[in-house]
């Protein structure tokens, strides 16, 4: 997913439904990468066009943490990760993934 991000202000169709609550390893991973940014944009506050590109990357990162709790936002989040996980065997039957079967 990440791969998939450049620099011209277009955000990848996945963004939005970053999965950061599979399990506590990965939802460790996903917040220290949201305090990376953090800690980068303090670094390039001088640079005005990268520090905007910081700016923005942190905030779409932030977004699930943002919009939880929030009804319509989890249940079009649940929604998309359903048709995800039913249309894909090789993670279908992890565990983390089973509470989207359901």
């Amino acid at each position: 997913m990440v791969e998939d991000c450049n620099l011209t202000g277009e955000i990848h169709p996945e963004f939005p439904y970053i999965c950061y609550h599979f399990n506590s390893y990965t939802k460790r991973q996903y917040e220290s990468l949201c305090e990376f940014h953090v800690k980068l944009l303090d670094k390039v506050q001088q640079h005005k066009m990268l520090s905007d590109n910081v700016a923005n990357t942190l905030i779409v990162l932030r977004e699930p943490l943002a919009h939880s709790g929030q009804p319509e936002y989890e249940a079009k989040n649940i929604s998309y990760w359903k048709e995800i996980v039913e249309n894909n065997p090789e993670i279908r039957f992890r565990s983390e993934f089973r509470k989207y079967l359901i």
